[in-house]
Parts: structure tokens; sequence; C-alpha cells
């Protein structure tokens, strides 16, 4: 579910060690996992340096994400993309899913003193269709919100996850998100 904490060190030091990079501003954390390190940021359609960011979330862990990665290198995506062809519970699923996400991007552009989603034009992904399959890591991220996302939903089942959870990391201290925690902790303690 969505989280409206504001960011803090501690945050922003865990996603930038998560993503090996800063994020890009402005963004929050959206979902947490069981340990309590985030999973998802979400960010409004137009970011600080005025790039248009259509996605909306984006996912952070990375036990998550090389999973994800791994399951699109052996064809995953397209399979998706076929299915939504001829399954029309998954296809209506993505349809709703996309009004869904529409609506959470504008509120989240609002949130942040945008008035408007400058992505309104595009949908899932920032795609213009939506019933094609773009990245399974944004549909991932989406289910981890609490948007229902059967595409998202499938893979964290496949991965034998919760939709709520999403961490499929055993001990949190040894993972980048608990060194880059340790790190700080240890940083604010010899201040």
């Amino acid at each position: 579910m969505l989280s409206s904490e504001q960011n803090n060190s501690y945050d922003a030091c865990v996603v930038q060690a998560q993503l090996q990079r800063s994020p890009r501003n402005p963004w929050r954390v959206g979902a947490r996992c069981a340990h309590g390190y985030p999973t998802v940021i979400v960010s409004p359609s137009l970011l600080e340096d005025g790039a248009r960011f259509p996605n909306f979330g984006y996912l952070t862990c990375p036990h998550l994400s090389a999973a994800v990665s791994a399951l699109e290198s052996r064809g995953a995506i397209a399979s998706w993309a076929q299915r939504l062809q001829v399954d029309e519970l998954a296809a209506h699923n993505q349809q709703e899913l996309e009004v869904a996400l529409r609506a959470a991007r504008l509120e989240e552009c609002q949130r942040c003193g945008q008035e408007d989603d400058v992505c309104a034009e595009v949908g899932i992904a920032g795609q213009r269709t939506t019933l094609g399959v773009k990245c399974l890591h944004i549909h991932v991220a989406y289910a981890l919100l609490g948007l229902n996302d059967c595409i998202g939903r499938e893979v964290l089942h496949d991965f034998g996850l919760d939709d709520t959870i999403g961490c499929s990391c055993s001990d949190a201290s040894t993972t980048v998100c608990g060194a880059a925690a340790f790190a700080l902790q240890h940083i604010h303690e010899g201040a």
C-alpha cells in the first residue's frame, strides 16, 4: 500500500544503495518489504529536472529486480504480451489497471504541487497501448503499491512471494539494504 511518509536520510541512503545511484527527485517510498526497507518508490510524472516520468512507481529492491530481470531474459515479456491477446480476464485487468494508474499518477502529481499529469496521454510503462507489455518490473512495482495488477501479482506468486511484502531476502543484514542502513546508523552515531 502507498506510504505517506516523507523521505528521510535513512530511506535516501537505502534507495541510493539499492539503485546504485541517487533517485531522481521528487520521490517518496511507496512500499516496503517485511524488513522495513523500501521496495518501490513513487514519483509524479514531471521530475525536478523537467524530465517526464510516466511510470509512477519504480521497483528498488535489488533482489526482486534481479529475479524479474532473469524472468524477462527467459522471454516472459513476450509470453505476457501473447497472453493478453487471448486471455480476456487478464486484458480486462490491464484496462482497469491503466485507469487506476492514471488516477494514482494524477494524485501523486497534485500531492507534489503539480496541477496536471504531463504524461496523461500514456498508460502502463509509458505505453500508448494498454495490452502491450514492456517491462515486468513496473508490473511488480504496481502490485506492491496495491494496484490491482494481475501480471505483477502472478510474477510475485511465481516467486513464492506475497504481493503486499515482496522481499525475498531471508537475512536483511547481509543485503545491500541492510549494509546501507548499518552504514547510516554508524554515521549518525559518530556525528
